[in-house]
């Protein structure tokens, strides 16, 4: 329930916190679409052949939708909690090659190349949403998604206090853009089942730094006190 700013919102540009309720029937199936139940999976099939899959969360909410044509997979849409498509993953010859992030309206706001890590704006959509409004991007095309998000991270904290206390959820995941950008803040860190592996040395850095530390289990407990933080 408590407040809290995420950079991909701000570059996907949502604005909503509320979970919604997306029903795979609302959606546009072509004519003729006929679905195949199993205990874990949806098969959608047209003219007798697998059209789509569909993938449920826990609470049976749509988490992805593979689309197939001439049974090869083409792309995959991962849905948001919140009631909409987040990210589509192309496909080239069944192997992944793009992520485009969207706006809860469907239009797509950057585009990741799997092979080369190079990322690309869309050019008529080109502005992320920054503390005080639209902001438009430096460049039409990145180095990498790592570069991207320091872009707008910075411009996020450029708004806040130096005495600011800032609660990061832990993750493998660009930790070493927070550990950069937020090398002089008072951080609380946050660990979280697996979320974090802790065996990486190479977050000993930022573990290091940390003001405070929360985990939910004694095994990371223990974990932490091993790289020498004993409070």
């Amino acid at each position: 329930r408590a407040n809290y700013w995420s950079v991909f919102d701000a570059i996907q540009c949502i604005t909503t916190r509320r979970i919604g309720l997306i029903s795979y029937m609302d959606l546009n199936w072509p004519k003729g679409i006929e679905f195949v139940y199993t205990p874990f999976v949806i098969y959608a099939n047209l003219h007798s052949e697998n059209y789509a899959k569909l993938e449920f969360g826990e609470d049976g909410n749509l988490i992805y939708i593979d689309r197939f044509e001439n049974g090869e997979l083409i792309s995959k849409n991962v849905y948001d909690d919140r009631g909409f498509v987040s990210m589509n993953i192309l496909y080239e010859d069944g192997v992944a090659r793009f992520e485009r992030y969207l706006n809860p309206d469907g239009v797509w706001k950057i585009q990741t190349d799997i092979h080369t890590g190079e990322v690309l704006v869309n050019p008529e959509s080109a502005f992320y949403l920054g503390v005080d409004g639209e902001k438009k991007y430096s460049r039409g095309r990145y180095r990498c998604l790592e570069d991207i998000l320091l872009e707008v991270f910075t411009e996020y904290l450029s708004h806040t206090d130096l005495n600011d206390i800032f609660s990061l959820a832990m993750d493998n995941n660009h930790y070493q853009i927070c550990e950069q950008v937020l090398a002089k803040r008072k951080l609380l860190l946050s660990f979280y089942a697996d979320r974090c592996n802790l065996e990486d040395t190479e977050i000993d850095g930022i573990i290091s730094k940390a003001n405070y530390i929360v985990t939910d289990r004694r095994s990371n407990m223990a974990k932490l006190r091993r790289k020498g933080l004993q409070n």
